[in-house]
């Protein structure tokens, strides 16, 4: 197998082929909601959050305190799922207009930008969540990634 040489340009990236097996693979989306999605820090929350150093430890110590005293097992008790938004999983992959972050309803947001996209993104905040207005072309074939900054 060559190695393909690239530019740091997308005229560079807009060249390159995808494999054929790739290409004709059958598309799925893996998803674990579990505890760790009520802090919102990633699937390994559960060992990070005792690890210090780490992101995850840091936010632990910042938002409930140190680990000894309240840990994963009081994670869990946060873990209700009155905020869970199937819709914004479908969403993902389904075509309209906006997409609609209800998580996120209640939080200050700053900044908005869908990757891979150039231009900016004319968001919304409202009572109900986060509307983001989808770019009138993907910015790729293959995912559709928003990377949202949160206020204090």
């Amino acid at each position: 197998m060559s190695a393909v040489k690239f530019e740091p340009t997308w005229e560079s990236l807009k060249q390159y082929r995808c494999p054929d097996w790739f290409r004709d693979a059958k598309f799925g989306i893996w998803a674990h909601w579990g505890p760790q999605c009520a802090p919102m820090c990633g699937d390994w929350y559960a060992r990070n959050l005792y690890m210090q150093g780490s992101a995850q430890y840091e936010h632990h110590c910042r938002v409930y305190g140190h680990p000894s005293q309240f840990g994963y097992k009081d994670v869990i008790e946060l873990w209700k799922g009155e905020r869970f938004d199937p819709e914004a999983l479908i969403a993902l992959g389904w075509p309209r207009e906006n997409w609609m972050i209800r998580s996120l309803a209640g939080t200050k947001v700053t900044r908005v930008a869908v990757l891979g996209c150039e231009a900016p993104v004319a968001w919304q905040q409202t009572p109900d969540g986060l509307r983001v207005p989808r770019p009138a072309a993907p910015p790729c074939d293959h995912a559709y990634a928003i990377r949202v900054q949160l206020g204090q």
